[in-house]
């Protein structure tokens, strides 16, 4: 799954919001307590910013750091970021 990111800056994530983020990390978990598998890709750094409620979530599964360079239509400049896979199997 490849939700919005809390902590990313574009028209995609703008109504994203940390109920959302809560939300969804609540229905991951009960999908896992229920047996079914799941990936999900997400930014846990992103220009500064730091997405505390992942990071916290996350310990409990397996993650997967990914390389990747993101540009967007305003600004296509490298972007510091740090995006992850995490997984229950």
């Amino acid at each position: 799954m490849d939700p919005p990111y809390l902590i990313a800056a574009s028209e995609y994530n703008k109504l994203w919001n940390e109920k959302s983020e809560e939300d969804l990390l609540r229905i991951l978990d009960g999908l896992n307590e229920q047996g079914v598998r799941f990936a999900l890709s997400s930014i846990t750094y992103y220009k500064g910013s730091k997405n505390n409620i992942l990071l916290s979530w996350m310990e409990k599964y397996n993650t997967y750091n990914i390389k990747s360079n993101y540009i967007n239509y305003y600004n296509n400049s490298r972007k510091i970021v740090k995006e992850v896979l995490v997984t229950n199997y």
